[in-house]
Formats: C-alpha cells, sequence, structure tokens
C-alpha cells in the first residue's frame, strides 16, 4: 500500500518538475507568448472544474433514503450559498499552479525587459 502511493508522488513530482522546466524554457524564448499557454491551460482546467461541478450539483438525480421499511426518493433543495463558497474554494485551488506558471512568466519577461535595456 505505501509503495503504491510513493510511487504516485513520485509521478506527481516528476511531472510537476518537468511542467516547471518546460515553462521556464518556453520563458526564455525570444516569443512571449509561448510563456503564457501553460497559465492559459492551468486557468482553463480550472473553469472546467468548477463548470462540472456546478452541472453536476444543479442536476443530480433523486437521492435514496433507506428507512426500516422502504426506500423513499427525495431531491433536496440546493443550498446556492454552499455551492458558491465551494466553487470559490475549488477555483481558488485549483489555480495555484496558474499562479505559480505566471510568477514564472513575470519574472523572466521582467528579467528580459531589463537586460534589453
Amino acid at each position: 500500500m505505501t509503495w503504491d502511493i510513493a510511487v504516485i508522488l513520485s509521478f506527481l513530482v516528476i511531472v510537476a518538475a518537468s511542467s516547471i522546466a518546460l515553462q521556464i524554457y518556453l520563458c526564455k524564448r525570444s516569443n512571449k507568448w509561448l510563456g503564457i499557454v501553460f497559465p492559459a491551460a492551468t486557468l482553463f482546467f480550472s473553469l472546467v472544474i468548477v463548470f462540472v461541478i456546478t452541472y453536476e450539483a444543479l442536476n443530480r438525480g433523486p437521492g435514496i433514503v433507506i428507512t426500516a421499511e422502504t426506500f423513499r426518493f427525495v431531491r433536496e433543495p440546493i443550498n446556492t450559498a454552499l455551492l458558491v463558497r465551494h466553487n470559490i474554494k475549488i477555483f481558488l485551488s485549483a489555480n495555484i499552479p496558474t499562479v505559480v506558471l505566471m510568477g514564472i512568466y513575470l519574472t523572466y519577461r521582467i528579467l528580459a525587459k531589463t537586460k534589453n535595456k
């Protein structure tokens, strides 16, 4: 069991390190738009996550309530404030890679501007 977790964590670290290395490589290129590819992709991915979660919450089927006698199908009303609060938390946590990649992009753009002056 722990070996599986170690393999998964190693894979995630390798993917994260290689994406950061690729981001740095793209930011060092003369074309400034190449460095925005990964941050835009992660921002798009976070928006997709929020939209899917909202869609699933709004269109979920009836829930099954098990009692001693029968099964009852119940559709509970959606708590909108709770849904919005969860979506904000998910959006912010899904955009952590976006912030990191944009930080790398802005750092290399500032370094390129000061180098050209």
